[in-house]
């Protein structure tokens, strides 16, 4: 069978994650188990190390090409320890307030995000069938395949937390969701608190967009969400009646 990455004839792996596993870490409840969002309810699955695609990847392009970008982004999101990354609150001029992340690899990180935007657009799955990336589907393969993250307006994702409000629910994985921005096309997806916004439209990305994603001066910031932003988001993409 053909690897959809590689795009060579390899004994394909039956369980290729969509979303890496290490992003379930804090989704998981008492069971083990894991709560998925999608538009129409809320419901608790029966999965314990997230949702699986059988035959798409080899077991190169899985555990070793995309691996070594999941190990190295885990810590980033996650706490880990690499030697020169450093993250400090911030406040803008404008008074909003972000995370300021230092010495984050721009070609890992981001090609580490491109990999979860791809899977998405590969995936039969029915909880990612908003997703098609069409041409850039093939774009995106190339640049992971060849290891090129590209400029940081190819494919730009902003990252949001609203983690610091406490009493709202984050244990949730929502269905990555189609939309426009400026015009310009865009996928979001909530997952642990963390909100995900990948623009497609190079020509039509938003003017404060390179800002804030992951940059070759291997920086970013991740803006820290008001508190009624984060209830916005919250009653969209996973249908709960939140106040």
């Amino acid at each position: 069978m053909i690897c959809k990455l590689c795009l060579k004839e390899k004994g394909l792996l039956k369980k290729s994650h969509i979303v890496p596993n290490f992003l379930y870490r804090e989704l998981r409840d008492e069971d083990n188990a894991f709560v998925k969002a999608n538009l129409a309810k809320v419901t608790k699955e029966n999965i314990y190390t997230g949702l699986f695609e059988p035959n798409i990847l080899c077991a190169e392009c899985d555990n070793v090409l995309l691996g070594k970008l999941e190990d190295y982004s885990s810590k980033i999101l996650y706490g880990g320890k690499i030697a020169g990354v450093s993250f400090s609150n911030e406040i803008n001029q404008n008074g909003v307030e972000y995370i300021g992340c230092y010495g984050v690899d721009y070609k890992k990180f981001k090609l580490f995000l491109l990999s979860i935007l791809w899977r998405f657009s590969i995936s039969s799955n029915e909880f990612y069938r908003f997703v098609d990336l069409g041409e850039h589907e093939e774009k995106i393969r190339k640049m992971l395949i060849e290891n090129d993250a590209g400029d940081i307006l190819d494919y730009p994702c902003c990252i949001s937390s609203y983690k610091k409000h406490s009493d709202l629910p984050f244990q949730i994985i929502s269905q990555p969701l189609k939309h426009r921005h400026d015009g310009g096309i865009c996928y979001t997806v909530v997952m642990n608190g963390l909100v995900y916004t990948f623009y497609i439209s190079k020509n039509l990305i938003p003017d404060f967009v390179p800002e804030v994603s992951i940059n070759k001066k291997n920086e970013m910031k991740v803006i820290s969400m008001p508190r009624e932003a984060s209830v916005k988001i919250i009653r969209k993409y996973m249908r709960l009646p939140i106040k």
